[in-house]
């Protein structure tokens, strides 16, 4: 399922394909991922909306907890909408990450926010 970075993965993309993404990733990946929302203010309207794909995790480092971050996209349509494509973009990005840190190792590793 492998797709080239530079298409629009997510263009026609519905919620039954997200639903069948999500049920993937959760399943035969990480069971605890989740969806973490973040408004972006920079004091002028339109506001953004941050959405990130996440997972409890320990720092390699000195083993402190984490969140690791997964996938990442930032939406900045004046009314707020998140489309099926851009959630869908969101969790295939996100899976081209999990699937090459476990094929690959840490080289892959996703990005770390402590908690």
């Amino acid at each position: 399922m492998r797709t080239s970075a530079q298409l629009r993965t997510g263009v026609g993309a519905n919620a039954d394909d997200c639903a069948r993404l999500w049920k993937t990733l959760t399943t035969e990946f990480v069971s605890t991922l989740r969806l973490e929302t973040t408004f972006l203010v920079n004091n002028e309207a339109p506001f953004g909306i941050m959405l990130e794909l996440v997972s409890p995790g320990l720092d390699p480092e000195d083993g402190e907890d984490c969140v690791n971050i997964w996938a990442m996209q930032s939406f900045w349509n004046p009314l707020h909408l998140i489309s099926w494509g851009g959630l869908f973009d969101l969790l295939i990005n996100g899976y081209r990450r999990i699937d090459d840190y476990f094929r690959y190792g840490e080289q892959y590793a996703p990005a770390r926010r402590r908690v």
